[in-house]
């Protein structure tokens, strides 16, 4: 979807490097078809929607669910971005055979809805920080589900609270193309990391899809610097979604924070 340019610099009816979306659960409508409603009238591109583990709601394994997505998607013109494993924090992928298998569940259904990158979460109970053990046996299910995951053309993005170093020591052992991170510069930041330098370490090769976001107020007011964080981007070359999480002022709500959130997004990464 093509936007209307903002600022003087702007190139108008140019297909754009980045689009924006926003997570289906930072809309408040976890694995529910109205998070397309919520973007369209905020304005975005897409929505990142949650594959459904141990949250209630629209399941994508079912054929009559993926329809709701796709027709309510064709109607509004809003796209689904990618999908979400956030069950994963709860059900870690390290030490659970069933997260295992709805990651190959999930797989199989990408395809089906013409997504290429679902993101696997590693938080709360799922933290691989300091477990050496666990990251071995994630490396060893990645190992399992990266074969099927090359053949059906899809990617699995660690979004962690590891470093580069961590990520790309995955990755290594891993050895498959088909695992790349979800990379979140604002979780960096919080764990001590500086995200620029870790951005860098990492190389957008393998950075599938960035999520964008700040604690307790709009993009542009908050910690991040994020015509910074475009400067890496376009030094990678770096093409694809971001992705809006947080990034709520009380005093606006979250519709009005999210029109701003775009309106920044679009005037800094797409003139």
């Amino acid at each position: 979807m093509i936007r209307p340019a903002f600022g003087a610099n702007c190139l108008p009816d140019v297909t754009p490097r980045f689009k924006i979306g926003a997570c289906d659960w930072s809309l408040g409508a976890t694995c529910q078809v109205k998070a397309l409603d919520i973007a369209k009238e905020i304005g975005l591109d897409g929505v990142q929607v949650s594959f459904r583990t141990v949250e209630s709601g629209e399941d994508l394994r079912e054929e009559d669910a993926r329809g709701r997505y796709r027709a309510k998607s064709a109607e509004l013109g809003v796209d689904i971005c990618s999908l979400a494993m956030g069950g994963l924090n709860r059900v870690p992928l390290a030490i659970h055979d069933q997260a295992e298998q709805w990651v190959r569940e999930c797989i199989e259904v990408m395809p089906l809805l013409g997504q290429k990158v679902v993101l696997l979460a590693f938080f709360g109970q799922g933290d691989l920080r300091n477990k050496p053990d666990w990251q071995q046996m994630v490396i060893e299910r990645l190992r399992r589900l990266a074969p099927q995951a090359e053949k059906a053309g899809v990617i699995l993005g660690i979004e962690s609270t590891l470093d580069a170093a961590g990520h790309l020591r995955i990755l290594r052992a891993v050895d498959s193309p088909a695992v790349k991170v979800y990379y979140d510069m604002l979780n960096m930041l919080h764990q001590g990391y500086d995200p620029y330098e870790d951005m860098r370490q990492l190389g957008g090769d393998v950075i599938c899809e960035i999520h964008c976001k700040e604690s307790g107020t709009i993009l542009g007011k908050g910690r991040l610097d994020f015509p910074r964080i475009k400067a890496i981007l376009d030094d990678f070359g770096w093409k694809g979604w971001l992705v809006l999480e947080g990034a709520v002022d009380p005093a606006l709500g979250l519709v009005e924070s999210y029109k701003r959130n775009a309106e920044y997004l679009r005037k800094v990464f797409l003139c």
